[in-house]
């Protein structure tokens, strides 16, 4: 079963009581205790709390670099429709940092995937690989990032350059060198941005 083809709650318990008799048929009926109601529920053709949770309010994943949440809801299955985020946020907030300085990164990855910039990610590949942001497309093709000018909402400028040094010290890493400017961004300023990213969210 697909999330496109759950439309409510009936439906997922459907198809948890189809596993179920399907484990009594196999002569090893389990359920008698937490590990073993774990195990039906890994067992099934689809993850139920997962498929709740993307019915009720989307998709969640969250895109590898800035950590921003994937801004489709139900109908992002990673293939015909990938994940996406509108508008991503400094890297720096996620804890990325310059491998060889050791400081706080403060671009954001729809402006680097325009730039000769590399990356490293074991949580995804698994190993140490130096690979280029301009091939995420190929590297990570379950995810469209779309390439973007300038450093983003002014929410995140404010945000970031407040919390650089706590983001750091929490990290075990240098404070990123904050752009000119950011520090200047008002809160007004800071929470009209924030309107506006919501308001073109939501269109």
């Amino acid at each position: 079963i697909t999330i496109n083809q759950i439309k409510n709650f009936d439906t997922v318990s459907q198809m948890m009581i189809k596993g179920l008799n399907e484990e009594r048929k196999s002569g090893k009926p389990k359920g008698n205790t937490f590990e073993e109601i774990t195990g039906i529920l890994e067992s099934l053709s689809f993850n139920p709390i997962e498929n709740l949770i993307r019915e009720r309010i989307g998709c969640t994943e969250q895109c590898p670099f800035c950590g921003c949440v994937c801004n489709l809801g139900i109908d992002c299955d990673k293939t015909s429709q990938k994940h996406r985020v509108a508008l991503h946020r400094p890297k720096g907030l996620s804890g990325w940092s310059h491998s060889d300085s050791g400081k706080l990164v403060s671009s954001i990855c729809s402006t680097d995937i325009s730039t000769e910039k590399t990356y490293i990610l074991p949580s995804k590949f698994n190993d140490e690989k130096y690979r280029n942001f301009k091939d995420v497309a190929t590297d990570i093709p379950d995810w469209e990032i779309k390439t973007t000018t300038g450093d983003g909402p002014e929410f995140w400028h404010r945000l970031f350059a407040m919390h650089n040094d706590a983001i750091a010290e929490m990290n075990k890493l240098k404070p990123a060198d904050i752009p000119k400017g950011w520090l200047e961004v008002t809160e007004p300023k800071a929470l009209k941005s924030l309107e506006i990213m919501y308001t073109d969210l939501s269109k």
